[in-house]
């Protein structure tokens, strides 16, 4: 049993969710970085019902790669992934989520849910590689975040960790410059899109779930 936010309200709805809601097609992106990780390749087409990839987190400060067990995928091609999933580890203030992953723009776009049903939607920049030999997806955190209100406020977060990575050699002058660049080109979505609104007009369209499933 999941649950999911309709489109244009604050309400919570129970769903039902199970593997045969996965939808696939093509999967493919551009990765560049970090030695240690399978450069990208195009995926084969999956098909409905077929084994998923596995996901996994790559994050600079501190260096770790984790694998993403709790995601599970509800739509996949060659601009997208939407997956649900619950925290690795429990919180307090995240009880659950769906996330977005725009693979050639490098965000990934979250609606997070706490204990109390609130909505909070949390945008991470990021770099994709696919493991084809593995099939599995990579995601490089590049630092930089973007949260979005409840209140109508923008933060902009952590673009003093990306600046500390980059003077300790932890990442690269192109990661440095990527992650500005797509951070910059995520404002200007957000200041020109209501950007909830259509993240769960998509994710309603692509997964067929009616509205955003947490």
């Amino acid at each position: 049993m999941g649950f999911y936010f309709c489109h244009g309200s604050d309400k919570i709805y129970p769903t039902r969710y199970t593997t045969a809601h996965v939808r696939y097609a093509n999967c493919s992106s551009s990765g560049m970085f970090r030695t240690g990780v399978p450069d990208y390749q195009s995926a084969p087409q999956a098909q409905t019902g077929g084994t998923m990839p596995k996901l996994f987190r790559v994050r600079y400060m501190p260096y770790e790669i984790v694998e993403l067990f709790s995601d599970r995928i509800l739509f996949r091609d060659n601009r997208y992934l939407i997956t649900s999933w619950e925290p690795i580890h429990p919180r307090n203030d995240i009880k659950s989520g769906i996330s977005c992953v725009f693979l050639d723009e490098g965000w990934k776009i979250s609606a997070m849910k706490d204990a109390q049903g609130n909505i909070t939607w949390y945008c991470d920049i990021v770099d994709i590689r696919y493991d084809a030999e593995e099939d599995a997806l990579y995601f490089h955190d590049l630092l930089v975040d973007v949260v979005l209100r409840k209140d109508s406020r923008l933060e902009v977060l952590d673009l003093d960790e990306l600046a500390e990575a980059f003077e300790k050699g932890l990442i690269t002058k192109e990661q440095l410059v990527l992650a500005l660049k797509r951070c910059n080109s995520l404002l200007q979505k957000i200041y020109s899109t209501d950007v909830p609104s259509w993240i769960a007009g998509m994710i309603g369209s692509l997964t067929h779930e009616g509205g955003i499933m947490l």
